[in-house]
């Protein structure tokens, strides 16, 4: 055989034999590539199915809820609901009735100590005592309504007190100092086991004490009437605390809308101030209502609009308001009982 031919046919088996292994590792190389994808593909449509974690849908629903629980907790410690610019105890219901209205409906409940003023558009529910001081306001907004009980004691904890009663149950915990956040629920059922919530209120228990009478007031954190109530202006002769903070709110309310005719109403006559830097006696209303702005200037009504009645300075003297600008005391004999005595205006 030619030399020359022998090699050009085992130069052609080798060829051969060389696209034959390429075309086999190719076909592996590509097996394995589509395996791989499949796995792949296969996990990550699994990976929406049933039984995973909550979609992010869900996550968004339960943390609005917790935003929204969070937001009525720093409000409830201001004394306020949400939507709602007027708070329990610094604020009367006239307050509320010249801005909103009157009310669809006043209703008179003993049991509560008070009466109720509902606000329909608003979704808000007023309490007021017999000072008007507002001492509960309740919210029915439609947002509150998709909040679940057991999300209630997940975000905000075990509450202080839990109150069962007929058709509902409420969840009660401290808001700030001097009020408490009331949570109300239809009763669980078979078909509900974890209830919507109805409506809360933000609730100001010194709001219902009435010492002349002997009523130490409502606790719902307590679960009944308290014990007995402190008065810590008992040392200034004012034996009803309820009566002079619903009177000092008063005060402060008209005091802040300049209404100097109602003012005059709660001063205790004879009373001595400055007048153009002299000491000047005004024996009655209509004398005050005439050097009105220049006995309650502005350091004046700055001192008392500004003033916490819970932060005031008590003495056998009377109650200070800010730097002595003003002092109140008691006047059993007098229509309103407590008055302004004393203006410290220079």
């Amino acid at each position: 055989m030619d030399l020359r031919l022998f090699k050009s046919q085992s130069l052609d088996k080798l060829k051969e034999g060389f696209k034959m292994v390429t075309s086999k590792k190719l076909f592996l190389v590509l097996t394995l590539f589509l395996l791989a994808t499949m796995i792949l593909g296969g996990c990550a449509k699994n990976s929406g199915e049933p039984g995973n974690p909550s979609t992010p849908k869900e996550e968004q629903k339960t943390d609005t809820q917790k935003i929204l629980l969070n937001q009525i907790v720093q409000l409830a410690e201001q004394g306020k609901i949400i939507n709602c610019e007027f708070p329990v105890e610094k604020t009367v219901i006239d307050t509320v009735e010249e801005k909103w209205g009157k009310p669809d409906k006043v209703d008179y409940v003993a049991q509560a100590k008070g009466s109720y003023a509902t606000y329909g558009k608003h979704k808000v529910v007023f309490g007021f005592n017999k000072g008007s001081q507002i001492f509960d306001v309740r919210s029915f907004d439609d947002n509150v309504k998709q909040i679940t009980m057991s999300k209630v004691k997940e975000v905000l904890g075990k509450p202080g007190n839990t109150l069962q009663y007929d058709t509902e149950d409420m969840l009660v915990y401290q808001a700030g100092e001097n009020y408490e956040l009331l949570f109300i629920f239809p009763k669980a059922t078979q078909q509900e086991a974890d209830p919507k919530l109805d409506h809360y209120n933000v609730f100001y228990p010194r709001g219902t004490v009435n010492l002349m009478a002997d009523d130490p007031g409502i606790s719902y954190l307590q679960g009944t009437a308290k014990t007995k109530a402190t008065n810590r202006y008992e040392v200034a002769g004012i034996d009803d605390a309820a009566a002079f903070e619903a009177i000092f709110t008063t005060v402060q309310g008209l005091v802040k809308k300049d209404d100097k005719s109602q003012v005059a109403q709660y001063i205790l006559y004879p009373i001595h101030v400055s007048i153009d830097g002299k000491k000047t006696k005004i024996n009655n209303e209509t004398d005050f209502v005439k050097y009105y702005d220049q006995i309650f200037n502005e350091k004046v009504k700055k001192a008392l609009i500004q003033q916490d009645v819970n932060k005031t300075f008590v003495n056998y003297q009377g109650v200070m308001v800010g730097d002595g600008e003003i002092w109140f005391t008691a006047a059993p004999d007098k229509g309103h009982k407590y008055y302004i005595y004393a203006v410290n205006n220079s």
